[in-house]
């Protein structure tokens, strides 16, 4: 094989390898997107209007267990529940 063939092919496999590892990345955030998607119908939360709000306290060691979110001027207190 002429080296310059060779070099060819190490730099088309280093290209389908990038193009393989970039298809695999979308590939598990695909799976990822589709689950919350499947989450979001079974828990009906598909059919609640979407606002914009914020985090505006959380517990500062524990911070999953208990946050407020500021949705406009009217704050919702929300606790985790597992």
């Amino acid at each position: 094989m002429p080296a310059t063939s060779a070099i060819a092919t190490h730099a088309e496999n280093r290209r389908l390898l990038a193009q393989n590892a970039a298809l695999e990345a979308d590939r598990r955030q695909l799976r990822q997107l589709q689950g919350q998607l499947t989450i979001d119908r079974e828990l009906g939360v598909t059919s609640y209007a979407q606002v914009v709000a914020q985090v505006s306290e959380e517990a500062p060691s524990v911070w999953y267990s208990h946050v407020t979110i500021d949705a406009a001027a009217m704050p919702v207190s929300a606790r985790a529940t597992s």
